[in-house]
């Protein structure tokens, strides 16, 4: 591709399409791929606008598509997510609507899971029960999950 191609906005547009069409895009990430190319404030602005009308680019699908994975395939919790989606920045409403995409039923589930598999781990090295709670809770509160719903389980078996 020469330098002409690259501020050409039909051109710029096809590519961001297909950076687009390959997985879900916020409107930053965006901006930040359009950074690459040698066009004005104004065709960038105008480009995104053109994704947007054209379904490539959608804050919310994102959020959404973002959230469930985070949390089915990495077991973040919300706090976590929360965090990653602004800085996204993306509004408060859109991050709301993504966290309601998150089964309850889910996510306290995945948390007993994971708080289970921790106290195996951390039981072996640790006789103290005070001391492996304490480490068990530090390890959730880090992947995100809120510390209430963390000690509440972990209050209901401290040995």
């Amino acid at each position: 591709m020469n330098n002409s191609d690259k501020s050409d906005p039909k051109v710029v547009k096809q590519k961001l399409a297909r950076y687009c069409a390959y997985q879900e895009r916020s409107v930053l990430q965006v901006r930040q791929k359009l950074s690459e190319f040698p066009i004005s404030s104004d065709q960038s602005a105008q480009l995104i606008q053109e994704l947007k009308e054209e379904g490539f680019v959608n804050d919310q699908r994102f959020a959404q598509v973002f959230s469930g994975s985070k949390f089915r395939l990495k077991k973040w919790g919300r706090q976590k997510i929360v965090f990653a989606l602004r800085q996204h920045q993306l509004g408060d409403h859109t991050i709301h609507k993504a966290l309601q995409e998150i089964d309850e039923n889910d996510y306290l589930e995945t948390l007993q899971n994971l708080i289970t598999n921790r106290k195996t781990l951390i039981r072996k090295k640790e006789s103290n029960p005070y001391v492996a709670n304490q480490k068990i809770a530090n390890y959730m509160i880090r992947k995100g999950f809120e510390a209430d719903l963390v000690w509440d389980i972990l209050k209901g078996d401290i040995n």
